[in-house]
C-alpha cells in the first residue's frame, strides 16, 4: 500500500539530488557535442541523456540539426514522439509529416529565421 504521504514528484526530485548534486551538472556543451552525418549535407548533435544525464527521467532529449544549402535530412520516424524545429538562420526551409494510419500529409513551406513548427505525436 502507498502511504497517503507519498508524492513521486518529490521521490524524483530527491533522487535527482543526489545524482547531480551540483549546478554544472544541468549544462551542456550542445555545439562542442560528436557531430554526425544524417542526410546530404546535415549534421546532427545530440543531447540526449547518454551525453546529458541530467536528462535522465526527464523524457526529453535534443539536438543541434545544421543543414547546408540544398541539404537534406532523410526521412526519419518518431514514434510516439513529438519533435519541435526552430529555425536559427536561414529561409526556405521546407518541412512536413505524415500522419499514421491513412492520417493527412501536412507540409509546411518557407520556414523563415526564428520561425518554429512541430510535429506532433
Amino acid at each position: 500500500a502507498v502511504s497517503a504521504s507519498f508524492d513521486p514528484s518529490q521521490e524524483a526530485k530527491d533522487i535527482r539530488a543526489e545524482l547531480f548534486p551540483d549546478a554544472k551538472d544541468f549544462k551542456f556543451n550542445l555545439a562542442g557535442a560528436p557531430a554526425s552525418n544524417n542526410g546530404v549535407g546535415a549534421k546532427i548533435q545530440g543531447g540526449s541523456q547518454a551525453r546529458f544525464p541530467a536528462l535522465n527521467g526527464l523524457g526529453v532529449s535534443y539536438t543541434l540539426f545544421t543543414i547546408d544549402p540544398c541539404g537534406m535530412n532523410l526521412p526519419h520516424v518518431h514514434p510516439r514522439a513529438t519533435e519541435i524545429i526552430y529555425l536559427i538562420r536561414g529561409y526556405g526551409l521546407t518541412v512536413g509529416f505524415s500522419e499514421e494510419n491513412g492520417g493527412r500529409v501536412l507540409v509546411n513551406r518557407k520556414l523563415r529565421k526564428g520561425w518554429t513548427t512541430v510535429f506532433p505525436m
